[in-house]
């Protein structure tokens, strides 16, 4: 089953524009600082992972549904709980998230979707925020 995920033109795709500077571009601040611009938006409450989506290496993105994926709940002060309760704390600056659970530390620039305030992606990234995957890979979670 292949869906169709938005903005993934700043996930996929041969051209990397995740970490340019700032520029003053109004379309370059709604799509990518989502945090801070989108009003709509919060990643507070309970997420889910719904998909994960790849590319072979073509042009094609493949995305896979994912039944009872992994749940984070994030919370007020930057604390987020996984679905056995296990307590950690969040980052979020912009789209780079970093979420530190279980004694693991795991890094995502996080994207919403302009038209579904209750989908968001995250896309692994390496610590210094670099892409992991230069194919193209993300995880849909939904807001529970």
């Amino acid at each position: 089953m292949t869906i169709l995920l938005p903005n993934l033109t700043y996930c996929y795709g041969g051209k990397d524009t995740r970490n340019r500077t700032d520029t003053g571009n109004d379309d370059y601040v709604n799509q990518t600082k989502i945090i801070q611009y989108n009003n709509k938006f919060s990643i507070l409450g309970k997420w889910q992972r719904t998909a994960q989506s790849e590319s072979n290496g073509g042009a094609k993105i493949y995305s896979t549904q994912i039944k009872n994926g992994e749940i984070l709940l994030f919370e007020k002060n930057n604390k987020v709980k996984d679905e056995q309760g296990n307590l950690g704390t969040y980052t979020l600056d912009r789209e780079k998230l970093k979420i530190t659970l279980n004694k693991k530390e795991e890094y995502y620039l996080v994207y919403d979707d302009k038209k579904d305030v209750t989908k968001i992606y995250f896309n692994p990234v390496t610590p210094k925020y670099q892409i992991i995957c230069d194919e193209g890979c993300a995880y849909t979670y939904t807001k529970r």
